[in-house]
């Protein structure tokens, strides 16, 4: 049995619903946020970033508005930077560039000014960095699928990967360009081909009951598998709201 915490953190994962990969980078970025919330607000080097990146995606705004993971002041203090990042950047007098802004060459026929200045506003409402909580995603899906595809022949890793919903699509795409060695390959194949057949067929007994004339026979576990095939399809938090 290896001896690596990402290796009990899979397993563990792997008995709760959805794909495992997903479920450990969003509790990976739930830490982190949470650490950055109570910590690293007021810390120069991550309130630079924060500046640079203009805060956080969308996908990660959406979670710490919804989860209640950035707390009122933090995303206050947060975000008075960024905005005056913004405004920084949009009345500044002059934009460096010595042969032209790339917006001016692309469109080639507008007025020259007009061009500085949509080159920018471009810039003002633009990140220079990535998101944080991106980084902290997929550094956490490099180590957890690298731990997954040199271990997936382990017996007590291949049973806990039965007991999983599968990876995600997206996933098993990144799994799949990690794995070196052909048997270990159809190792994981095998395992995911088992749960996609499992899942289609139970979408057709999802369809078959959905029919007026065996409403009376009732949903069991195929009822949510609609759900399970787009998070499975798709990936990322949806893989997980099921």
């Amino acid at each position: 049995m290896p001896n690596n915490p990402t290796y009990f953190e899979l397993l563990k994962a792997c008995d709760q619903p959805g794909c495992p990969v997903c479920r450990l980078e969003q509790q990976a970025v739930g830490r982190f946020l949470d650490h950055l919330f109570y910590e690293s607000v007021n810390d120069g080097e991550t309130r630079a970033h924060l500046r640079a990146s203009l805060g956080f995606c969308r996908e990660h705004t959406e979670l710490l508005l919804e989860t209640g993971l950035g707390d009122a002041l933090g995303m206050a203090i947060i975000y008075q930077d960024v905005l005056g990042t913004v405004l920084k950047r949009l009345t500044k007098k002059k934009y460096p560039s010595s042969e032209g802004t790339v917006l001016a060459r692309l469109l080639g026929r507008i007025p020259t000014e007009l061009a500085y200045t949509l080159e920018r506003v471009m810039h003002a409402v633009s990140p220079n960095e990535p998101c944080l909580a991106c980084q902290q995603r997929e550094s956490t899906e490099r180590v957890v699928i690298s731990v997954l595809t040199a271990q997936i022949q382990d017996p007590e890793l291949v049973a806990a990967f039965a007991r999983t919903d599968g990876l995600c699509l997206p996933h098993l795409k990144q799994a799949i360009t990690q794995v070196k060695d052909e048997a270990l390959l159809a190792e994981l194949l095998k395992l995911e081909l088992g749960k996609l057949k499992s899942l289609h067929a139970e979408l057709a007994e999802y369809k078959r009951k959905s029919d007026y004339r065996y409403l009376k026979d009732g949903f069991g576990p195929e009822g949510n598998a609609w759900r399970r095939a787009a998070g499975l399809v798709s990936g990322g938090r949806s893989e997980l709201n099921k």
